[in-house]
């Protein structure tokens, strides 16, 4: 019987750059799947193909069955000492990773500049958490990082690190007033979506964006509108804004997250007609990426687990691609998993029983 096929994505900000809370959520996969009765099939982790016996073995000696939790269990894997040991039983699942898998390179590079300034005995403040992964949060907050919300929390001596999602430009006037120290980590994206609205505006165009209004990084980008900007979310606001304005010059920009699919939609439904119309593709590159090899990879699976922050835009979207083309799951943590364990052996146990 063909294995269900359950693919997993994520969109995380690992502590120094290693992949260990990944790892754990994986770890968590193998154990609540075997309570259903399920075995791993060849799967793909990170560079290599392993099986779940493989991985047991990855932990410790690949020599020492009596260490290893695949041993104990009487399976057997490919490297196996395969006398005595019983064959896998034929109720499996396969689990693949998506091949874009990561975390966003706009965070990953304000991580890491917050630990640069901390291991340089500097005293930091981040503007609002620096990534939405509470695990990364509490590692920076540890080393003596403080999280303030507005730059009249700052004390003295203390370097203010701007997080990836950039801010308004009344914020960097106010810092150059107050001769603060700053690292602006503000993604490389970001700050072109920010010189294309302050160009167009300064010609004399309105400002369309595309995203979230409550999201920090549209919030920035609007700061840098001069106030000539509307935000819209769907196809049909954008269509209304167009028919409002139709004549007047506009230029529409995106957040960098926003969902690949929607942006296409908005971009064909545009008149072609308009007068004076300019479009911007400001999705990151990576992004695109990450949402089209996930909506991929859900097309080809039976069931599917997104891993990252609960209020990451990324993850969310992830998770909006996947869920429209199969049964999917948004996990922060491993606790979360095991909370969704039975739901999830139900369906594999469904897509089994109906493969059969």
């Amino acid at each position: 019987v063909e294995a269900p096929r359950l693919g997993v994505t994520f969109d995380m900000a690992f502590i120094d750059g290693d992949k260990r809370h990944y790892v754990e959520c994986y770890e968590a996969v193998l154990p609540l799947l075997r309570q259903g009765g399920f075995l791993l099939a060849d799967n793909t982790l990170w560079d290599g193909h392993v099986t779940d016996h493989d991985y047991d073995h990855d932990r410790g000696d690949r020599n020492d069955n009596n260490n290893c939790n695949h041993c104990r269990a009487g399976y057997g894997g490919r490297n196996a000492d395969r006398r005595g040991v019983k064959h896998m039983s034929d109720k499996q699942i396969e689990i693949t990773t998506a091949k874009s898998a990561g975390f966003c390179f706009g965070v990953d590079r304000a991580v890491k500049l917050v630990y640069q300034a901390l291991d340089a005995g500097k005293q930091v403040a981040t503007l609002g958490p620096i990534v939405h992964n509470d695990a990364v949060v509490n590692d920076l907050l540890s080393r003596g990082a403080r999280i303030i919300e507005d730059i009249s929390e700052l004390h003295a001596g203390e370097t203010l690190i701007i997080r990836a999602h950039g801010v308004p430009q009344q914020v960097y006037d106010k810092l150059a007033e107050m001769e603060t120290d700053v690292i602006d980590a503000t993604c490389p994206f970001v700050a072109r979506i920010h010189r294309i609205v302050e160009e167009q505006t300064a010609l004399g165009r309105q400002i369309l964006i595309a995203g979230d209004p409550k999201h920090p990084e549209v919030q920035g980008i609007v700061g840098h509108c001069a106030e000539n900007c509307t935000v819209f979310q769907t196809q049909a606001e954008l269509k209304c804004l167009i028919d409002r304005n139709y004549g007047k010059g506009l230029a529409i920009v995106a957040q960098t997250t926003y969902n690949k699919l929607l942006w296409g939609d908005c971009i064909d439904s545009l008149p072609s007609d308009a007068p004076d119309l300019l479009v911007f593709d400001t999705i990151c590159n990576a992004t695109a990426a990450r949402q089209s090899d996930a909506d991929a990879l859900s097309r080809q699976s039976d069931l599917m687990l997104v891993a990252g922050g609960r209020h990451s835009s990324n993850t969310v979207k992830l998770y909006d691609v996947c869920s429209r083309n199969c049964p999917t799951w948004h996990i922060e943590n491993p606790e979360e998993l095991h909370t969704e364990a039975a739901a999830i052996r139900a369906c594999a146990e469904t897509v089994w029983q109906n493969k059969g």
